[in-house]
């Protein structure tokens, strides 16, 4: 028997005479603020990595050094403003999917020239800078980094470049990391797929998944915090090896002249000053290497909480967000039918926890009808099926575009005629008027060895320079063509070894990367749409069975199970067809994509359920005998894979 509907769900059909559902809310109603729960508890992340930097900074002392209400909280907030900005750029240009980019070298075009690349490195100067001026205000005088060196009492002030080099050192680290950033893609959201229920998976006394994505996001910052201490102490030291060659040989007097215009408004500085050399180099580059790794690590750390937070399920108090709603059906559907990425990838996410793990809000999908016939149900199995049907039509269109043509191929000069010995004779020729002046250096040669020709004799052997001539003059085409094909052989040779180089990797564009982008789109990847679609529909569909009261969902059913049968073979037959790229010197006969493969999993799977949950009504349910074997070949086959995994 299903269970009674949740508080707050839809009401019953306007047909009954019951009070019409109320007006739902947009699905970013509930969104945003939970968006803004996991920023401020991302931004405590942050704030407590400034508060041990801060008091890092300061003067030892049992007591004010870790005080908040003293120069330590000064410090505190500003470096927590440095870290903010981190915040505001992540905010800014967040995106849901990774980058589907077939190769480095198109990476680089695409990343190279964008907006969002620029603005990644202004705001990582921003934080640099803050940072900076923030700790030189905290070191003591004896470490000379002022920005003026006032000399003795009878010299002019002096611009000290420690502090100069310092300064370009923290910018070329912003620099850096900004590469880092956007070359790591850290602004994109990876959904969590939904495991497969043949992988190691957990369930609680509930009968909800339990999954590894799902730990408390603390633990999951404590874990990574060893490999993002080794990651900003590699950064640092880079930088700090490379930085002092990149200041003296390209940017010393640009930095210098910068220095002295910000510093004359406030000291006497001469005009015609140039650098004045370091002093103490090694304790200066010590220095650089202890505030530079703070710098990356807070960072690192506010990038790794920001994403942590930010990848939490859409739930609220172990309840879908959507629950708080007076309409939670309508809002969701909102969410699915929204053009934007995140709120659609979110509302899908929620769908897919509902179908599993929710079940009296599951029961309202089956038993919830709007005017006019519609019902909740026919919203939510649209949505999912436009998001499986839009994989065939995303390979339909990358096929149909021509996006990745084969090689170029030259074609071969036509054959040049020759002239019959049989032809007859022109009308009233004037053999006596000179011969024509040749019009080709081609014709210049015929000449020239017809003239040698009538020389020697019109034998019927010939000499053989004549026979050689002859030759030339008959197939030109054909003498040049080994010579052009030598050249293009050891062009196409070099070409391959450059390839198969380290340095040829950005411009190699693997199979694995190609079908991707066909499958799940450009600029980013949809994976974890498609995802969660087909397993929202497929477990709504087969628990159905027993909880849809009104029969709704078995009109359906034989459509669901031809989508996904289609769309296995569409995959199918795209890995078995698909041609590699002429850069893919490492190409495998296998034809592996693995991201292609687990989707190709996950439909299988939920094609199993539906044919072992339906196969016994299959005649009531419109699915021919022939359907129904072709489904359970394709459920054979991931039986089959299945199998093999767990021996191995």
């Amino acid at each position: 028997m299903a269970s009674k509907p949740v508080a707050g769900a839809r009401a019953g059909t306007t047909g009954n005479g019951k009070p019409a559902a109320p007006r739902a809310r947009p699905y970013k109603d509930f969104l945003t603020p939970a968006l803004h729960r996991c920023f401020t508890s991302a931004a405590l992340i942050g704030l407590g990595t400034c508060w041990i930097e801060a008091i890092l900074m300061a003067k030892p002392s049992l007591f004010w050094s870790w005080f908040p209400f003293s120069f330590t909280g000064i410090r505190l907030g500003l470096l927590f403003i440095s870290s903010l900005t981190i915040f505001i750029l992540r905010v800014a240009q967040l995106h849901i999917g990774a980058r589907t980019d077939t190769s480095g070298m198109s990476s680089l075009l695409s990343l190279g020239f964008n907006k969002a690349t620029f603005w990644t490195i202004v705001w990582y100067w921003i934080s640099a800078f803050l940072f900076s001026e923030v700790y030189i205000f905290s070191t003591p005088s004896t470490a000379n980094l002022a920005w003026v060196d006032p000399g003795r009492s009878y010299e002019r002030p002096r611009l000290n470049e420690r502090a100069v080099l310092l300064r370009t050192m923290f910018g070329i680290l912003a620099f850096a990391q900004a590469i880092v950033h956007v070359c790591g893609d850290y602004d994109s959201l990876r959904i969590p797929l939904p495991a497969s229920t043949t992988s190691n998976r957990h369930w609680d006394a509930t009968g909800r998944p339990v999954a590894g994505q799902e730990r408390a996001p603390l633990l999951q910052i404590r874990d990574k915090l060893p490999r993002l201490l080794v990651r900003s102490l590699i950064l640092t030291f880079v930088v700090g090896i490379w930085g002092p060659v990149i200041y003296f040989v390209l940017l010393r007097s640009m930095a210098w002249s910068v220095a002295r215009t910000t510093v004359r408004p406030f000291f006497t500085v001469h005009k015609s000053q140039t650098p004045s050399g370091l002093s103490d180099v090694f304790a200066l580059w010590a220095r650089y290497m202890w505030s530079a790794a703070m710098l990356v690590l807070l960072w690192e750390t506010t990038n790794l909480a920001f994403t942590i937070y930010a990848t939490q399920a859409p739930l609220k108090k172990g309840q879908p967000l959507t629950n708080d709603s007076k309409n939670p059906n309508g809002s969701l559907i909102n969410g699915l039918r929204s053009k934007r990425e995140i709120p659609r990838s979110m509302a899908l996410w929620e769908l897919r926890l509902i179908s599993e793990g929710f079940e009296d809000r599951r029961n309202t999908i089956y038993n919830d009808f709007e005017k006019g016939g519609a019902s909740t149900w026919l919203d939510v199995a649209g949505s999912c099926m436009a998001v499986i049907q839009g994989v065939s039509k995303s390979i339909y269109n990358a096929q149909t575009a021509n996006l990745y043509p084969a090689q170029p191929t030259t074609e071969a000069a036509p054959p040049i005629s020759k002239a019959r010995l049989t032809q007859p004779l022109q009308d009233n020729p004037n053999i006596f008027n000179p011969a024509p002046r040749p019009q080709s250096p081609l014709d210049a040669i015929a000449d020239g060895v017809g003239s040698v020709a009538k020389s020697l004799g019109q034998s019927s052997g010939g000499s053989p320079l004549v026979k050689k001539a002859l030759t030339i003059l008959e197939n030109p085409a054909g003498q040049a063509q080994p010579g052009a094909q030598r050249i293009t052989g050891q062009a196409n040779r070099y070409a391959l070894d450059f390839l198969r180089s380290p340095l040829g990797s950005p411009f190699r564009v693997s199979f694995a990367q190609r079908a991707n982008a066909m499958v799940f789109g450009s600029p980013y990847s949809n994976a974890a749409d498609v995802h969660n679609a087909v397993r929202a529909l497929t477990r709504l569909a087969a628990a159905s069975l027993r909880e849809d009261n009104f029969g709704q969902v078995q009109k359906d059913v034989a459509q669901i199970m031809r989508t996904l049968m289609s769309t296995i073979r569409e995959l199918q037959n795209l890995l078995r067809t698909l041609e590699p790229h002429w850069t893919d010197v490492y190409f495998d006969e296998k034809r592996r994509a693995p991201e292609i493969e687990k989707l190709l999993d996950a439909l299988k799977e939920g094609l199993e359920s539906i044919v072992t949950t339906f196969g016994e009504y299959i005649d009531a349910l419109g699915i021919s005998r022939q359907e129904l074997r072709l489904a359970k070949e394709l459920v054979g086959q991931r039986q089959e894979m299945v199998a093999i995994q767990q021996k191995s």
